[in-house]
């Protein structure tokens, strides 16, 4: 869980952000709350991450209040202390996807493709990606796993095993909304096991 701490600073970050969008300050603030209680946040915070990627437009990214929203969400489904190290986010042709080496990248049968460089803190994403969608939503969740991985000096004895936490988290997102990664991006169980078992000789 995020100790009180860290969500004070998630929550001033964020209320800084807003009161500089809207060129006033609050007049009311209301309390900190006394502590971060994930069962009955969680639902805001996802909703938050919806309705925040839901106003991107065509060739947009997500920007500084939206990243560290999802930070918070995805630290607390990994059950660890949230590291604000944002990623810079990118959206390249798919050919430039295709280059990076299968470990840092995540692929679905309907040739959905983004990926991770950990050397330049940098998620990339398809120039088609839209965040209007659960499943949309998920692949950057999925990559923002690997950011955190890789901020927090994580290590695994394979690739797979990185990638297994990644999609871990991707399918509890997904199953908020009713979907699993075989419906939403036709990623068959042997596919999976296929991407997430290490084979070690």
């Amino acid at each position: 869980m995020i100790r009180q701490a860290s969500l004070y600073a998630v929550l001033l970050a964020v209320t800084l952000i807003g009161t500089v969008n809207a060129q006033q300050p609050n007049p009311n603030p209301k309390p900190m709350p006394p502590e971060f209680n994930w069962s009955l946040d969680e639902p805001i915070i996802r909703d938050r991450i919806v309705v925040d990627m839901g106003k991107l437009g065509p060739g947009d990214v997500p920007g500084p209040s939206e990243l560290t929203t999802m930070v918070t969400w995805v630290s607390n489904a990994l059950n660890r202390p949230a590291i604000y190290d944002l990623p810079h986010i990118e959206r390249v042709p798919k050919i430039r996807l295709a280059a990076v080496q299968h470990g840092d990248q995540f692929l679905s049968l309907h040739d959905v493709v983004s990926s991770y460089d950990g050397a330049k803190k940098t998620i990339y994403l398809p120039e088609n990606w839209s965040g209007k969608t659960a499943s949309g939503i998920s692949i950057l969740v999925h990559e923002m796993v690997h950011h955190l991985q890789n901020v927090a000096g994580d290590k695994f004895e394979c690739s797979q095993w990185r990638e297994k936490l990644a999609y871990v988290v991707q399918v509890q997102w997904l199953n908020r909304y009713g979907g699993s990664l075989e419906k939403d991006l036709d990623i068959s169980p042997l596919t999976y096991l296929l991407n997430t078992e290490c084979y070690i000789p």
